[in-house]
């Protein structure tokens, strides 16, 4: 049976909130790269010492059944983006999603960068958009309860149906770049949905996930850098600032952007 999804036009936004959720990688519920430029694929509170170092790039596909003009069908949004960790806890996160409706216009590519400069003790959010790039920018703070640990661990992956962290396998897998990790392989099953996670501990880092249930699938895959997040910090934004907006201010976590959906 298929599921009737309905995508209007004037939800094009929140398709893209999600993106960036998922492109942040990190399981729902959880903090890290989700909530905002946090650590890229990490779980936790952002790390501010002695950090994972990597760059990759990152696929995420979403399918789901629709009907269009009364005839079943489906719709795809396609993720790819790069994300970088640095050792003082900055990070990066490119996002670019692609939403694929038959039938429905598309107004093509949606491209926004996430940076934490540690270094500067900013963030800044960058929209790339056809008439021009412009950028937010607000104060990093930490949380009272990190107060800038550096032996902070991060976590696992997120809890799964009821609680339960799901059957968890120990496997060794090389990374993309040629890196060898001792990964945990996951796998949550809650009626007809079905998870498979790969987490590397060593990079606090989502290496791989499926996800398929009656509402569609979703994969997500990591790949080699393409080498366009920054060498160094701190960071300089493009384009023209956007002032007002006061991410975070009064709101969950001070300081930083808003949590994901």
């Amino acid at each position: 049976m298929i599921k009737r999804v309905v995508v209007p036009s004037f939800a094009f936004a929140g398709l893209l909130a999600m993106a960036l959720a998922v492109g942040a990688q990190g399981p729902r519920g959880r903090e890290g790269f989700g909530p905002g430029p946090g650590g890229p694929g990490s779980f936790g509170p952002p790390c501010t010492s002695g950090c994972p170092v990597y760059q990759y790039t990152y696929t995420r596909t979403i399918t789901q059944p629709v009907f269009n003009n009364g005839q079943p069908g489906s719709s795809t949004t396609t993720t790819k983006g790069t994300i970088a960790s640095y050792s003082d806890g900055s990070s990066y996160r490119d996002v670019t999603m692609t939403p694929v409706v038959p039938g429905r216009f598309s107004s093509g590519p949606q491209e926004i960068i996430f940076v934490r400069d540690m270094e500067g003790k900013m963030n800044y959010i960058e929209h790339v958009g056809k008439s021009g790039t412009t950028y937010e920018e607000f104060a990093i703070k930490l949380p009272p309860t990190q107060n800038g640990n550096p032996n902070w661990k991060g976590g696992g992956p997120g809890k799964g149906p009821n609680g339960g962290g799901g059957n968890t396998v120990a496997s060794a897998i090389v990374l993309p770049d040629g890196t060898n990790c001792n990964a945990e392989v996951t796998t949550i099953t809650r009626g007809d949905s079905v998870t498979h996670r790969t987490y590397c501990p060593a990079l606090k880092l989502l290496v791989a996930e499926d996800r398929s249930d009656r509402f569609g699938q979703s994969t997500y895959v990591l790949g080699p850098s393409a080498g366009t997040a920054p060498t160094s910090f701190p960071f300089t934004p493009t384009g023209a600032l956007i002032n007002g907006r006061n991410f975070g201010h009064g709101g969950p976590g001070r300081g930083g952007p808003p949590p994901s959906p």
